[in-house]
């Protein structure tokens, strides 16, 4: 499976790893659970590991929000609504009138606005 993921499946090569990993750990987990008694001492001491890890993933993730909400003086809990310009219309403008153009020709091919295609649209005005 793995070699199919990696041969075929290009894009997706940087998420191969969560399947090696995955390979390595099930098996690994079986082995432990099977083959190890954990004793309460080493118990607890997995159970603190494991708290700690959480405690530490939890405290970077909250500061990570903080700094983001300070960088870009966005806060979602008061308005989780994103501002939008007017000006943010131009580009579907244009490309509503390449695509009007293209239907009334008849013809079949994808519109791409590029600088040439963005002059000609703006010169036909």
């Amino acid at each position: 499976m793995l070699i199919e993921w990696f041969l075929n499946h290009p894009a997706l090569r940087y998420g191969g790893f969560t399947l090696i990993a995955l390979s390595i750990f099930i098996p690994l987990s079986f082995y432990i659970e099977n083959r190890l008694s954990l004793k309460s001492k080493l118990r607890k001491k997995i159970i603190f590991l494991i708290c700690i890890s959480f405690i530490v993933f939890s405290l970077k993730n909250i500061d990570r929000i903080f700094k983001e909400s300070d960088k870009y003086n966005y806060n979602p809990l008061i308005n989780a609504h994103y501002t939008i310009d007017k000006n943010n219309y131009y580009f579907n403008h244009l490309f509503l009138k390449a695509e009007k153009k293209r239907n009334n020709d008849g013809k079949k091919y994808y519109i791409v606005l590029d600088r040439d295609l963005i002059k000609k649209i703006q010169l036909s005005k």
